[in-house]
């Protein structure tokens, strides 16, 4: 099986009726080390182990060493596709607890992940789409906060109107609009990364301070474009001067166009398997 886990650095949805402002609790604590969102996290019933919350990543990942203290043994193999290249890791579905949610049966994948221990040598992996998307969560970046389920859904009532959204191995593709023609980009979501990220190949937008520079993926290393795109509007939301990476389109063979950095926003909520995506900037 192909796991897709774009670069960094199932589905049991709870009742999303009404919930009383007054009645909630006040979210799970995340810190931003570096603008990514990092959560503790228990597997196993071990930990707490710090992991990169990755909205891009379909699955959760551990180092080596983090899984062996979680004691999580291999149960499979699974092919990790990302935009620089692909390998073959060990992996297991196991317990994971994050707060108050917890999720049964989660797909964990066991190798080193270069870009994390660049972020912070201390973190012991990714926690992805395999976990996050059992309910629909909040991510509020100014709160530092994390909500799930019934919270999750009333919170977001105060964000934009609901965006109907595609969905990829569990990640959602936001619709993209770049430039003054009106171009769109089906980009994932994704909380792992600090650039957009486009692959295109002769209809690519034109970049302000381009510069070539090495992007560094979840399994290698490759060369790109780097430098900022304006007029970049999703839904109401406008954006410029936003960092941008462009690369020629990989033979990750699924179906989005890049990433779009969930950071470029201040909070963002996600129903996965609904495909309903809300965000405020």
């Amino acid at each position: 099986m192909r796991s897709v886990l774009p670069r960094l650095l199932a589905v049991a949805v709870l009742n999303s009726g009404a919930v009383s402002a007054w009645s909630m609790s006040s979210g799970t604590p995340i810190t931003i080390e570096n603008g990514y969102p990092v959560v503790e996290v228990f597997i196993n019933s071990r930990g707490p182990l710090r992991m990169v919350l990755d909205t891009g990543a379909n699955a959760c990942s551990l180092s080596p060493k983090a899984a062996l203290s979680a004691n999580v043994s291999p149960e499979h193999q699974k092919l990790v596709a990302t935009v620089a290249g692909e390998k073959m890791v060990e992996a297991a579905f196991v317990p994971v607890l994050l707060g108050s949610f917890e999720a049964l049966r989660s797909e964990v994948l066991i190798y080193d992940i270069p870009a994390v221990s660049r972020l912070n040598r201390h973190l012991d992996g990714l926690l992805g789409q395999s976990f996050l998307s059992q309910r629909p969560y909040l991510l509020d970046y100014r709160a530092r906060r994390l909500w799930f389920g019934a919270e999750a859904t009333a919170k977001a009532q105060r964000l934009s109107q609901p965006l109907n959204v595609r969905k990829n191995y569990n990640r959602v593709l936001l619709p993209v609009e770049i430039g003054t023609a009106k171009k769109f980009f089906h980009l994932v979501l994704d909380s792992g990364t600090s650039n957009m990220l486009l692959e295109c190949n002769t209809d690519c937008p034109a970049l302000i301070g381009s510069r070539a520079a090495n992007l560094t993926t979840n399994t290698a290393q490759t060369t790109v474009l780097q430098g900022q795109v304006r007029d970049v509007r999703i839904q109401d939301v406008k954006l410029s001067s936003l960092p941008t990476v462009l690369m020629e389109t990989s033979n990750c063979h699924d179906e989005s166009d890049g990433l779009f950095p969930a950071r470029a926003f201040s909070t963002i909520y996600v129903d996965v398997a609904h495909g309903v995506v809300r965000i405020a900037h």
